[in-house]
């Protein structure tokens, strides 16, 4: 598990090969885009499988990020995309409808064909990256209980994995 937080904002990271959750409380600023996306390079370069599923979880955004922000976002995202296990599916978890907003300005920014499907809960979440695993012959990891997966909170930075 990762954790970074800057600008009041913070991100979990949660590696459940092939899934990876992500957990966003608050608005990103560049330094915490940067963070979380040079630690998910690093691990999608050290995959040892092509297929990766993830699942992002925007459980506060109390307002939309900021031109820039999203810019930086929709270039991470393409750079994300020439990585090693590039196989990627996205699923986010969106309450509010500035996070939509926020998702879908990106999407428009970034020129790549993966795609994130806006997701009504973790439950639907965890559904429908099964089910896409499962179409791809993809086992789901056996660590990985939606059960009982509870979704941690924003905690202090640290970078242990």
């Amino acid at each position: 598990m990762w954790r970074f937080s800057s600008g009041g904002a913070s991100v979990v990271l949660e590696d459940y090969a092939p899934v990876l959750l992500t957990t966003w409380y608050g608005t990103a600023d560049l330094t915490l885009i940067d963070q979380v996306f040079d630690q998910l390079e690093t691990i999608y370069d050290a995959a040892t499988v092509r297929i990766r599923v993830g699942i992002s979880n925007v459980v506060e955004l109390p307002a939309m990020p900021r031109a820039s922000e999203r810019r930086r976002m929709a270039e991470r995202f393409e750079r994300m995309a020439t990585r090693k296990a590039n196989d990627q599916l996205n699923f986010v978890v969106m309450q509010s409808s500035i996070a939509r907003a926020g998702l879908t300005a990106v999407q428009w920014l970034a020129r790549t064909t993966n795609r994130a499907e806006a997701c009504t809960s973790m439950e639907d979440a965890f559904r429908r990256a099964r089910r896409a695993l499962e179409v791809m012959g993809v086992q789901w990891p056996s660590t990985l209980d939606p059960e009982t997966y509870e979704v941690p909170g924003p905690g202090a930075a640290s970078a242990t994995g």
